[in-house]
């Protein structure tokens, strides 16, 4: 038969669980605290460093942009020397093992001059074969007011379409971000 606990018991039992919870807590806080910062700066190198490639690797200066209305986490004019080279958008877009960061830039003449992944999780070999240049090639050349179509304009990757879709709903949103934003300049 099984053994019955005291009220007692139960209660010692859940203060030991509920103190090693909070150490736990702690101790991810801890962490997390300690590690972010360098996290975070390490990101700030990717997303410069995918910038600099689009704009072939030159020596260019990011001007974080007013992001208000537009669906892109993050908008830069970029520029070498004080002349404008153009534009580029931060964008997250779900694929099929989570988000696609993909980083996209634009000239000034308003055509997409390439797009960069940030991060992906996506399957090996299949869905992370978005990630190769020449698949994000076909996105060259696009007008800022163009609308690609997976099949059409864009061709998808075999046994990845959903990662497919990810990445032109990304590039989507950046077009648009980045024409919201250039009309707004222009102004």
């Amino acid at each position: 038969m099984a053994e019955r606990k005291s009220i007692g018991e139960i209660i010692r039992i859940a203060v030991i669980l509920t103190v090693i919870c909070m150490a736990v807590s702690a101790l991810v806080s801890f962490v997390y605290s300690m590690t972010n910062e360098i996290y975070q700066e390490n990101l700030r190198k990717v997303k410069e460093e995918a910038i600099s490639a689009l704009f072939d690797g030159a020596a260019v200066s990011c001007e974080p942009l007013p992001i208000t209305g537009t669906q892109a986490q993050e908008l830069y004019r970029v520029s070498e020397d004080g002349r404008v080279l153009g534009y580029c958008a931060n964008v997250k877009s779900a694929g099929f093992g989570g988000d696609i960061e993909l980083m996209v830039a634009m000239g000034t003449d308003g055509v997409l001059i390439g797009v960069e992944i940030i991060s992906l999780s996506e399957t090996p070999g299949l869905g992370s074969r978005v990630d190769d240049a020449d698949y994000l090639a076909q996105y060259d050349g696009m007008s800022v007011d163009q609308q690609p179509l997976l099949g059409e304009d864009v061709d998808a990757i075999s046994g990845a379409t959903i990662s497919s879709r990810a990445v032109l709903a990304g590039v989507q949103k950046a077009l648009n971000a980045l024409k919201q934003y250039t009309e707004v300049d222009a102004k």
